[in-house]
């Protein structure tokens, strides 16, 4: 009996480091890839949000960049990360010029399929389309420009995305005092 514990013991450890083998050599395969796929995202998502001639990284800030058209920053787009209702919400906060929110672009999200995962709808994007940062969410909104109206069962990641608003307009905010 005991030898046969040792036996299979010792098989369930082989299959187990087998596995991790595979498992780390698939990683070291794909990890650029992934890395590559993310960065032409976030450029996707920098051109569809604020379109320019170029997007360039913010010294000191590697997750924002100036958005430069003819010469002149037209805005920034901020790529931040904040916590939905199934996990980490990343996406690409466009901030004009003016201010305002000239929009949004879910690169990643972990949220329930069917509801959260609206979030990367065209519908629920454009909801935020040139608000101001200071944005309330709620179920049903009303003539107040700062209202924003949540996701039909998904107001944990409604109010995410609005948070990750605040936070790009706050980092956007950080910046042009910084040049003043």
């Amino acid at each position: 009996m005991k030898k046969e514990l040792i036996k299979l013991s010792g098989i369930l450890c082989a299959i187990t480091l087998v596995a991790a083998l595979l498992l780390a050599f698939v990683n070291n395969l794909t990890e650029e890839r992934i890395l590559i796929a993310a960065e032409a995202a976030a450029k996707d998502a920098m051109e569809i949000i604020i379109p320019a001639d170029n997007h360039e990284v913010v010294e000191g800030k590697e997750n924002v960049y100036k958005a430069i058209k003819d010469s002149e920053v037209i805005g920034y787009c901020v790529n931040v990360s904040v916590s939905g209702f199934g996990g980490p919400v990343e996406m690409m906060v466009g901030i004009g010029a003016d201010g305002s929110v000239k929009g949004i672009d879910v690169l990643s999200h972990s949220e329930t399929a069917g509801l959260g995962a609206k979030a990367d709808s065209d519908d629920f994007k454009s909801r935020f389309k040139d608000k101001s940062p200071e944005l309330t969410v709620v179920k049903i909104p009303t003539e107040n420009p700062s209202e924003v109206q949540a996701i039909t069962g998904a107001t944990i990641t409604s109010k995410a995305v609005a948070e990750g608003v605040k936070k790009a307009f706050e980092t956007v905010m950080e910046i042009e005092g910084g040049n003043n």
